[in-house]
């Protein structure tokens, strides 16, 4: 069984299938635009879109460049000019008197000062 097995290997490494010419040609074609991409010649197929346009499609479109420019205008205002509405609704008058809170330690130190 295994003489036979080597039997049809060796004749099928030896047997080389006919390839179509339309192949043949498609192939050639395909290589002659690659190389000339990469030596610079202009390549007029259709080949894959530039950067820009990807990325513009990654993002959503024009709609998403556009909400990513108003998100990021949004956060520049905000971080340069932020609101005051923090101290508006806290009972603080400024970030110095938020920070000058004593949560209650003075009186768990004075009963710990009595044991």
């Amino acid at each position: 069984m295994t003489a036979k097995l080597d039997a049809m290997l060796t004749a099928a490494q030896h047997e080389r299938p006919p390839v179509p010419a339309g192949l043949r040609m498609r192939v050639l074609q395909d290589a002659d635009r690659h190389q000339r991409r990469g030596s610079g010649q202009r390549d007029r197929g259709h080949g894959a879109p530039r950067w820009p346009p990807r990325l513009l499609a990654a993002i959503g479109g024009w709609p998403g460049a556009g909400g990513l420019v108003a998100a990021t205008l949004c956060g520049f205002w905000i971080g340069a000019n932020p609101p005051d509405l923090w101290f508006n609704l806290s009972p603080y008058d400024s970030p110095q008197s938020a920070l000058s809170i004593d949560f209650g330690w003075s009186d768990l130190q004075e009963n710990t000062d009595a044991l």
